[in-house]
């Protein structure tokens, strides 16, 4: 695993080798399995299955390492983990946004295709910055803050696949309210287990 820090036009890192190679294989062949989009549309939904803990436990086990050194939080117990299947078809153009207030920081992982765009940066002004390249088993996670504006898009390949994990707080007064409004505890937003 290799971590780099950048901070233009805002902070974030970016992960090679985000997961090792046997848990990145075995995340790989559940996923191609999943849903697809169709054509200029977005698929997403949460893995919340029981039958979806493995997954989970790869990406606590490697947050156990990443997040404390990154963010300087010893205790993730506090927060609790999303994780969320992204899949974008082929033509789908995702605007430039900021992640919603309820996320404390987020990664974007990168699955397949082989080839494709990675995620776009942008200014203040909402001006394209710069690219993180995709590529396979690549993580992009950031500190959601004012201004970290970022979009995606899928111009050329059938399917455009990430896992999204976001983290939120436990504590939060307002925790179910605000999860309910965007989509957390929404069950047309859950992802069945591939039988």
């Amino acid at each position: 695993m290799i971590i780099e820090t950048k901070h233009d036009p805002w902070k974030h890192w970016i992960i090679d080798d985000f997961l090792p190679e046997e848990d990145y294989k075995v995340l790989y062949d559940l996923i191609i399995k999943l849903p697809k989009a169709r054509k200029n549309y977005r698929y997403a939904g949460f893995l919340r299955d029981e039958k979806f803990d493995h997954i989970k436990q790869m990406y606590e086990n490697r947050f156990k390492i990443i997040i404390p050194n990154v963010f300087g939080l010893e205790n993730l117990d506090n927060y609790k983990m999303l994780l969320e299947y992204n899949c974008a078809g082929k033509g789908l153009v995702y605007p430039i946004h900021e992640d919603a207030p309820e996320k404390i920081f987020s990664i974007v992982h990168y699955i397949t295709p082989e080839l494709g765009t990675g995620t776009l940066l942008h200014t203040e002004s909402e001006e394209f910055h710069s690219e993180v390249k995709w590529k396979p088993n690549r993580a992009l996670m950031f500190r959601r803050r004012n201004r970290t504006f970022h979009s995606y898009r899928n111009e050329l390949y059938t399917q455009r696949r990430t896992i999204n994990c976001i983290f939120v707080k436990k504590d939060h007064q307002d925790e179910e309210k605000n999860l309910k409004r965007i989509g957390y505890y929404d069950d047309q937003r859950q992802i069945d287990f591939p039988e």
